[in-house]
């Protein structure tokens, strides 16, 4: 093989390796339990803090304490990400309120829309009182 033969070979595998696609982020699904016990008047979302990068699953569970919901915090939100939000948010009641999940076991779940990094706070609109809310950290997407 002559060098010049050799040097283009090499030329078009360097093109090749750079054009060929990105592998892309395989969604996670982040279990966030949600736990209440009236008697201690202790309310939680676990974890407090969740870390995604868009195109992941937040999975809701009732673990006890019912009724709770889901409601994201409008406050600091920009337009798109409120709209991207409640366009991520199924069977809504309202603006950026999840659904009224009733019993132990009750699931929700949203795929995180692409929204700047930062964080966004979420709450359980029934406990409110009670502190009962947690952060959705958002990571730049893998691979950027």
């Amino acid at each position: 093989m002559s060098i010049t033969h050799s040097l283009s070979f090499a030329l078009s595998l360097v093109a090749v390796v750079s054009f060929a696609p990105r592998p892309h982020h395989a969604p996670v699904v982040h279990e966030i339990r949600i736990e209440g016990d009236t008697a201690s008047e202790q309310f939680r979302f676990t974890p407090r803090v969740t870390t995604a990068v868009p195109g992941d699953v937040l999975q809701f569970t009732v673990v006890s304490g019912a009724p709770h919901s889901v409601v994201f915090e409008v406050k600091g939100l920009t337009p798109a990400a409120h709209a991207a939000l409640n366009a991520s948010m199924p069977a809504r009641l309202s603006d950026l309120s999840g659904p009224m999940l009733r019993a132990k076991g009750d699931q929700y779940r949203v795929v995180v829309p692409a929204l700047a990094a930062g964080t966004y706070h979420f709450y359980c609109l029934m406990h409110r009182a009670y502190n009962m809310g947690a952060d959705l950290r958002i990571d730049a997407p893998h691979g950027n």
